[in-house]
């Protein structure tokens, strides 16, 4: 008798035990379930990966072999795929997807050949704030290995790509650099941000460092020239008390309330004290903190001889910084 014919004579009970009897078995078929002894270390080749994976029967992932990832296995990201391409791919079941797995394990895939970068981007704000994972940014099936970026080099990773990629997240600062004096001389958030890494970033920009890298060249060597760019009566010293710090005055927070967790301006110019009070009068609701008030550890007891911490709702002082802003040079 075959396992699925149900005799005449059986009662209701005992047919009914037959249809549920075969009702498992075509579940186990089709989620691709087999008895134990099938070879679940059978290696699927990339080329029977892709024969589904080309956008037809599903997501077109062919660039994937044109990439700097090509030579690596599927399997090698996505586990055994051998239930998976005996259920048919139905449903992606059966299947490892990094990109589901937990924040916090998401990118462990990646450390396997990416160690050391994985180790270093854990400890940024991307990772720490559970912002951004690998798999967020990179796309290891595309020919570029970027998500949004589909290029036949991996290395050529321009201002365009990166907008569109950082831009997911950092809308307003990709916009400020793409109307700013730095963007129209092709500088890109790579040109001062490493993604993968922190300290050296904020080391460096501490000591004015990042920034002199490049003004060396028009005039800003030493700490003297800094200092004369400010104004005498600004004291210098960026790495300790923070004053003469380029980022104090050319990073400027879009707003006084939440800092020092805001958005910074990516324009890169100085914000007079008048955009303030033109913003006070103009009945804004978020006010803009200005270059000389309203920041967190500039103008206060932390900075040598600043005095008293500055009010940004303060019109008439203001006024009289806006006055000093002048005098140490127009920079509106």
């Amino acid at each position: 008798m075959s396992r699925t014919s149900v005799p005449r004579h059986a009662t209701a009970s005992a047919r009914m035990g037959y249809v549920l009897t075969v009702g498992a078995w075509l579940f186990l078929f089709a989620a691709g379930m087999v008895l134990p002894g099938c070879p679940v270390e059978y290696e699927i080749a990339n080329t029977t990966c892709l024969a589904c994976h080309d956008g037809r029967g599903a997501t077109d992932q062919r660039g994937f072999l044109e990439g700097a990832h090509g030579w690596i296995r599927c399997e090698n990201c996505h586990g055994p795929g051998y239930y998976h391409v005996r259920n048919g791919g139905r449903l992606g079941l059966l299947i490892d997807n990094p990109g589901d797995a937990e924040f916090a394990v998401r990118d462990d895939v990646c450390a396997a050949c990416h160690a050391g970068l994985v180790e270093e981007f854990s400890a940024t704000a991307h990772f720490t704030g559970e912002g951004a994972s690998c798999v967020d940014c990179h796309d290891v099936h595309s020919r570029g290995g970027m998500r949004s970026v589909d290029v036949a080099d991996p290395s050529d990773v321009g201002t365009p790509e990166l907008a569109a990629i950082c831009g997911r997240c950092h809308e307003g600062e990709v916009a400020d650099v793409a109307i700013s004096r730095h963007g129209a001389i092709g500088f890109d958030c790579l040109t001062c941000h490493d993604p993968h890494a922190t300290a050296d970033f904020e080391d460096r920009v501490k000591d004015n460092s990042l920034c002199l890298n490049c003004h060396a060249l028009l005039g800003f060597e030493t700490d003297d020239d800094v200092k004369t760019h400010v104004g005498a009566f600004h004291p210098v010293d960026p790495a300790g008390s923070g004053a003469g710090r380029c980022a104090a005055c050319h990073l400027v927070p879009v707003r006084v309330e939440g800092q020092p967790d805001v958005p910074l301006r990516h324009t890169m110019d100085p914000v007079p004290p008048r955009v303030t009070n033109d913003a006070i009068a103009a009945g804004e609701t978020v006010v803009p903190p200005n270059s000389c008030s309203g920041i967190l550890g500039c103008h206060d007891s932390n900075v040598p001889g600043s005095g008293l911490p500055r009010d940004p709702y303060d019109t008439q002082l203001n006024e009289t910084l806006q006055g000093i802003y002048e005098l140490v040079g127009d920079r509106s």
